[in-house]
């Protein structure tokens, strides 16, 4: 009771019984080792805030508050507002056009099969599901995405030398580490600034690794650049002289400090070349093999194609974005099994030449605060992300996506932001989708798309297909099957939601997705399915791939009945992928086309399907030169590690041990 005297009165704790859940195992583990009641606030719970602790959740309590049944969260930063508000459903009715209205995906009818009879896999859902949304929880705030806590680390403002940066990164974030115990309280908001600084930290680092160092210097051995400054620059190539620009505008701007405020448009004439870049003859064969060979799959799902279009022009007077399509294009030559092998390692070479020439020119542009908002330097760091995975270096492509991510972060980039910014977005979004899963990690993205089915466009709706496969990434990782040993049902009900999400996409597929008549070879094991576009071929495809995902991973609780009716619906979605594969015979298809075409082969059994799906990898990897290490020789190592645990347990199938030890 209040006192209405001016006499101070100490009011009483209202002390819970240890029977009303004094004893919590959902709060922080600074409130319970102090013996402090815990109000389960995120990131830093109120009595931890007070007295300005350091709180930490612990990863048991932390997944416990994330478990939202039937819904997909959304993982937004609480210093930043979300990049795009949740998409609503039910809204304008689909065009007469059309296909397949309020159709659940039904595999049996790209295969030809009977009736599909796995009510329990893919069972008929309602034409419309209902808002995704994002329920609070706790006191109205949502636990942080482990992403959020990255933004938040590196929006430190760092004093000391850049370089140090990367070894931070690394430290701080890791998918194996509960993105609580790594969280920073009251850090400002990501800017551009840092968020260029930290990518381009990574360069500096992976450069290092690569090169011969100079004794007492901090970036890698570029002396062959260096060199220039006393050199004739007649002995220099046009390119080398572009780069060098930014060396000579700032030694010329010494009075006027190059983040004061001056206009856009006049400081851009600082880093960028005044006439377009002349280029040698074996650099005209390298631009020529990144727009015909290399462009086309990044533009895969951008119907503008503006890394084959739009791009190159950008190159013509940016040296930073020019050396590092040179680059790429260069280790993509190095790679490819078709070329001549004496040539190879001159390729190397010069792609990291023009590697550490691209770091040379961004580590001088970045002191532009207009490049670091650049197109120019967006696409320069897609680029280079699509380097590192040519190099097959899992660690460092891992943390360039990161790197890209937080650049997109700080200027709110998302797959809505239209024109290259979007096909960046998209770009990525494939990479990063990949390099989930094959890490088991989350992807990277919490972004919800804003547009309803019923505005998307026939592309925009191939390129959804990527992100909801990106959620069905999201529910295999380690993180999320951690989710089954605390509460069952909600591993079930987060199965469940991901179907009704697919089969909404299915539901306002248009005509463009329809297979049309193409020569039967009596002699192959899967019937070709030709879907004219390949963009939405693949998107079928990953459709088919995010069905096996779920079916793989969801725990089997009804008996063998629904384990046969899940063993169907994998081997009639493994049909439909391949079918795809067979068809397609571009070279902007065959990455992503050679991926689902992994996940797809480690569900065949008999001979004559995993030979086919061999020879199909190997025709997509003799397109791209990608990946370095042969997928086919990847599966035929796991079939034989799945054949021998079945000699050796005696007992179950191929498909049963499979689904077991994912």
């Amino acid at each position: 009771m209040v006192n209405d005297t001016s006499t101070p009165v100490r009011l009483s704790r209202n002390r819970k019984s240890r029977g009303r859940g004094l004893r919590t195992t959902t709060g922080c583990a600074t409130g319970r080792k102090r013996h402090l009641k815990c109000d389960e606030v995120k990131p830093a719970c109120g009595p931890c805030l007070k007295v300005s602790r350091q709180c930490v959740y612990s990863q048991l309590s932390d997944l416990r508050s994330r478990i939202e049944p039937s819904e997909e969260p959304l993982q937004n930063s609480p210093a930043e507002p979300p990049e795009g508000p949740v998409e609503e459903h039910g809204g304008k009715q689909r065009p007469a056009t059309r296909t397949h209205p309020s159709v659940p995906f039904d595999p049996s009818s790209f295969t030809g099969a009977g009736p599909h009879q796995s009510p329990g896999v893919l069972s008929p859902h309602e034409p419309q599901i209902s808002t995704i949304s994002s329920r609070p929880q706790g006191n109205g705030h949502s636990p942080l995405h482990p992403l959020d806590q990255l933004a938040a680390i590196v929006a430190i403002d760092h004093t000391t030398s850049p370089h140090n940066i990367g070894n931070a990164l690394a430290t701080h974030y890791s998918p194996d580490i509960p993105h609580s115990v790594t969280s920073s309280i009251g850090s400002p908001r990501l800017t551009v600034n840092t968020a260029t600084v930290r990518w381009f930290d990574l360069l500096a680092n992976d450069a290092i690794r690569e090169s011969p160092q100079v004794p007492g210097a901090d970036y890698p051995d570029i002396s062959s650049l260096e060199r220039l400054e006393g050199t004739d620059v007649s002995q220099i190539t046009p390119l080398q002289r572009a780069t060098r620009i930014v060396d000579h505008n700032l030694r010329d701007v010494d009075t006027h400090p190059v983040d004061s405020p001056v206009g856009s448009s006049s400081e851009e004439t600082l880093w960028q070349a005044q006439e377009p870049i002349q280029l040698l003859p074996r650099e005209y064969s390298l631009f020529e093999n990144f727009v015909q060979r290399i462009s086309p799959w990044i533009d895969l799902f951008d119907p503008t194609n503006k890394f084959s279009t739009f791009v190159p022009h950008l190159a013509m007077r940016n040296a930073g974005l020019l050396n590092a399509i040179l680059a790429l294009s260069s280790r993509h030559i190095a790679l490819n099994p078709e070329g001549p092998t004496p040539d190879h390692q001159t390729h190397r070479e010069a792609a990291l030449q023009y590697y550490y020439q691209t770091l040379h020119y961004v580590q001088k542009a970045m002191q532009y605060s207009s490049y670091k908002t650049s197109l120019e330097l967006l696409a320069t760091t897609l680029i280079i992300s699509t380097y590192e995975m040519l190099d097959d270096s899992s660690q460092d492509w891992q943390r360039h996506l990161e790197g890209v991510f937080l650049i997109q972060r700080s200027q709110v980039i998302h797959g809505d932001s239209g024109g290259l910014k979007s096909a960046v977005w998209w770009a990525w979004l494939c990479q990063d989708v990949w390099a989930a899963y094959r890490e088991r990690r989350k992807t990277l993205t919490f972004w919800v798309p804003k547009k309803t089915y019923a505005s998307l466009s026939p592309a925009e709706l191939a390129s959804r297909s990527m992100f909801v496969l990106a959620k069905v990434i999201n529910y295999c990782s380690r993180e999320e099957s951690l989710l089954a040993e605390i509460n069952l049902q909600a591993r079930i009900d987060r199965a469940k939601h991901l179907r009704n999400m697919l089969d909404e996409w299915w539901s306002h597929l248009t005509v463009e997705f329809t297979p049309l008549p193409t020569t039967v070879s009596t002699k192959a094991p899967f019937r070709p399915i030709w879907i004219r576009t390949p963009a939405f071929a693949v998107a079928v495809q990953l459709h088919c791939v995010a069905h096996i995902l779920i079916a793989s991973h969801e725990p089997c609780l009804y008996g063998i009945d629904q384990f046969l009716e899940r063993q169907t619906s994998i081997r009639q979605c493994v049909e439909i992928i391949c079918g795809i594969a067979m068809a397609l015979k571009d070279d902007a298809s065959s990455l992503i086309s050679s991926q689902c075409l992994f996940i797809a082969g480690t569900f065949t059994q008999d001979s004559r399907s995993r030979d086919c799906v061999l020879e199909l990898l190997e025709s997509c990897r003799q397109r791209t030169g990608w990946p370095v290490h042969s997928f086919g020789s990847e599966l035929k190592q796991m079939w034989r590690t799945f054949e021998s645990h079945e000699e050796q347990s005696g007992t179950g199938t191929y498909a049963s041990i499979l689904l077991k030890n994912r």
